[in-house]
């Protein structure tokens, strides 16, 4: 049931993201912005908690249920979340888009990167100033060493789920199509709970990290909006 949240935590998100719907639509309900906060200020530390308080039984799951198939997709999933793919699909899209002499093309490009560096840069800090174990069989997902240089005390946040999040969050906030919004967030929720299927982080850690990299992307993108035109 808690892992569940990690595919439908973008949702509280989209009230900044997606393009409301139509007022005119009979019966529609168009929540204010005031509204759609608010829901975000409950379902933020709602869904953070529950997985908190689950980490331990839902790994114990996914170890459980763990499949060929399951296998296969989550690593058709892990480039998705990796800098090494991500990063120079990045530059040489603005690359081609100076070339091509499509300037707002490229200056959005560069904001949806200066999004994507800044969330990686909170994720980068985070990670071994926190020093949460990573899951193994002890089943013990409160082992803390903060700033020890060992990648298995580098659970939080997830750089995979931290990536997807920030460039979904990015690009959504650069274009206006609903259905593209939702591709982009479902993916990411995707990478996000690959982490937790292949024991990588605790589903707290993915929760966390993906509203981490939301909020520091959004910061980012409006600070780079407002020096790039």
């Amino acid at each position: 049931m808690v892992l569940a949240c990690v595919f439908f935590l973008p949702a509280p998100l989209f009230g900044q993201a997606l393009p409301a719907a139509s007022a005119s639509t009979p019966g529609a309900f168009v929540p204010s912005a005031h509204e759609k906060a608010s829901i975000g200020e409950v379902a933020v530390p709602l869904a953070f908690a529950a997985a908190l308080l689950e980490d331990r039984h839902i790994d114990e799951i996914v170890r459980a249920h763990r499949s060929h198939q399951g296998d296969r997709l989550a690593n058709a999933l892990d480039p998705l979340g990796r800098a090494q793919y991500i990063l120079p699909l990045l530059a040489g899209s603005y690359l081609v888009s100076l070339g091509a002499h499509r300037h707002d093309d490229a200056h959005s490009i560069l904001r949806i990167g200066i999004a994507y560096l800044a969330a990686d840069a909170v994720e980068a800090m985070l990670k071994p100033a926190v020093g949460r174990h990573r899951p193994d069989s002890t089943e013990r997902p409160f082992l803390f060493h903060p700033f020890k240089n060992d990648e298995q005390w580098h659970s939080f946040p997830s750089a995979h789920a931290t990536h997807a999040f920030a460039l979904a969050n990015a690009i959504s906030i650069e274009t206006d199509s609903r259905w593209l919004h939702v591709a982009l967030f479902s993916t990411a929720a995707l990478v996000a709970a690959q982490r937790i299927y292949v024991g990588a982080h605790w589903s707290s850690d993915v929760i966390a990290s993906a509203f981490l990299a939301v909020d520091a992307s959004r910061i980012a993108e409006r600070f780079a909006r407002r020096r790039l035109h």
